[in-house]
């Protein structure tokens, strides 16, 4: 059943082995799984970012009440082709300087 259920553990395979009727330890369905061979690492969200950072898009949708109570809808993307400094006037939150342009009032 290891074999032919990789994604499954083994509480799964019990459950399974007991609503066929057999009783036997979730220790010894343990045991006796395939094991299988360890997963390469991974790369980590940093580098991810890094990797990607031509490919990735910065996107927001807001809307802004108007003074005649009409209700306007801002659609904003912008394309991330390298990471924004963070200085103290950078609003927080921007990691790909989208909104360095704009200043709070």
């Amino acid at each position: 059943m290891s074999r032919a259920n990789p994604l499954w553990g083994a509480p799964r395979i019990h459950g399974e082995l007991l609503k066929l009727g057999l009783c036997v330890a979730q220790r010894i369905v343990t045991k006796y799984m395939v094991k299988r061979p360890p997963r390469p690492p991974s790369q980590n969200w940093k580098s991810f970012l890094r990797n990607h950072l031509g490919q990735m898009v910065s996107v927001d949708f807001l809307t802004v009440p108007t003074l005649h109570f009409q209700v306007l809808y801002v659609f904003l993307a912008r394309r991330c082709l390298r990471p924004a400094r963070q200085e103290d006037d950078t609003p927080e939150g921007d990691r790909c300087g989208c909104l360095a342009g704009l200043r709070q009032v």
